[in-house]
């Protein structure tokens, strides 16, 4: 992950700057859960030219959250990486929750 990563989470903070606000957010997603984490990744696209590249995909995510709460939702994702010394380093991911504009909420189904 690169130090100046760009993010735009379904969850807050909706947009974050940098390593530690995303590594942060991570963790207090991971601690928001009681259970174990289901995560499937589907219909995932990898492309890539020279030293710049891109992955998209579904997943669901499933489980039980702290204060009870069963989760069982998709969600899209795009991230875009950079091949800086050798190596393949997220610098863009951007996530979200398909929603239905007849309702305005979000689909937890596909």
């Amino acid at each position: 992950m690169a130090d100046d990563l760009e993010s735009f989470n379904v969850l807050p903070p909706h947009r974050a700057e940098g390593r530690e606000p995303t590594l942060e957010a991570a963790r207090g997603w991971f601690d928001g859960y009681a259970s174990d984490i289901g995560y499937d990744v589907h219909d995932l696209n990898v492309t890539a030219s020279g030293d710049v590249g891109f992955a998209s995909f579904l997943y669901r995510v499933t489980g039980t959250l702290t204060g009870g709460t069963e989760v069982d939702m998709w969600v899209r994702a795009t991230l875009g990486f950079e091949r800086l010394d050798g190596r393949w380093i997220v610098t863009h991911d951007h996530e979200s929750v398909p929603w239905d504009p007849e309702t305005g909420q979000g689909v937890l189904t596909l």
